[in-house]
């Protein structure tokens, strides 16, 4: 439940905010703000969401050659430590942050795949649904707060700054997966 919410909480807190700052660099650069904000919307509904879904595509077969743990490990890594801090500060350009955003979907996304795989694989056959079902539902109640710490966080200071600290959520569940077991070549429980 608590990697779920890490999960849900990053994708509320980190992977949406990739359209608030396409807007905020073309403001930046003194764009007109409707303009800016259809920019930023194609940005992020076109490309951050077609890296997204490669990410949700391509984590099956990664989970599959390796470990389920590793493969999530592999995304937080990828969510915190790699794409966040890039994309709130490489790009100078509007065409930049355009190539970057759909890796960032990607590392942002791609994990949730990693839900519907590793959450069924903890549970017996009598309790799979439900315990799945327990862990994403609750995971995600216990990320609404973050929807709304993420929104304080972004007043009170500027936009890329807060990114990157709220790419710490993605450190947290590399944490909380070390407390996990691994499935992979183990028989589902009876």
């Amino acid at each position: 439940m608590l990697l779920a919410a890490v999960g849900l909480g990053s994708y509320w807190a980190v992977h949406v905010a990739g359209q608030s700052l396409a807007e905020s660099l073309l403001l930046r650069h003194g764009v007109e703000k409707s303009a800016a904000v259809q920019s930023s919307q194609a940005a992020y509904g076109y490309l951050e969401t077609f890296g997204g879904l490669l990410g949700l595509f391509v984590f099956w077969p990664v989970v599959r050659a390796n470990r389920t743990q590793t493969g999530l490990c592999l995304d937080a890594t990828g969510g915190f430590s790699l794409i966040t801090p890039v994309v709130c500060f490489v790009p100078r350009e509007y065409w930049q942050l355009l190539c970057l955003l759909p890796v960032f979907g990607f590392l942002t996304l791609g994990m949730h795949a990693g839900y519907a795989i590793y959450f069924p694989e903890l549970f017996p056959t009598r309790l799979r649904a439900t315990g799945a079902g327990f862990c994403f539902n609750v995971g995600r109640v216990a990320a609404a707060s973050m929807v709304f710490f993420s929104a304080w966080l972004k007043k009170q200071m500027e936009l890329r700054q807060a990114l990157s600290l709220l790419g710490l959520l993605f450190l947290l569940g590399i944490v909380i997966l070390q407390f996990l077991p691994e499935t992979k070549g183990r028989p589902l429980p009876e």
